[in-house]
């Protein structure tokens, strides 16, 4: 039997909420943590050094990270326009 393809996860928050994401995808097995998201490139940076995926801090690379198949959101508060995905990608 051929194993599933892993899904390779990016997440929208690299504060509190994104840690504790971060730590639920070490747990499930048939995932991996690939990249994170945050406005600010030293908090992006500084994420993903810790969980071991890459850091964006523009949210139109993250979403294109090669082979991310799962985004979860990792924010008290959703900025729901800066999430709209750009025009031609929805």
């Amino acid at each position: 039997m051929i194993a599933p393809m892993p899904h390779r996860v990016g997440i929208i928050g690299a504060g509190v909420i994104g840690d504790f994401h971060a730590e639920a995808l070490k747990a499930m097995p048939g995932a991996e943590l690939v990249a994170a998201y945050a406005r600010r490139s030293e908090k992006a940076d500084s994420f993903a050094q810790q969980h071991g995926c890459a850091g964006y801090s523009d949210l139109d690379l993250f979403l294109a990270h090669e082979g991310m198949s799962v985004v979860t959101v990792a924010l008290r508060r959703c900025p729901l326009p800066a999430l709209d995905p750009p025009s031609g990608r929805g």
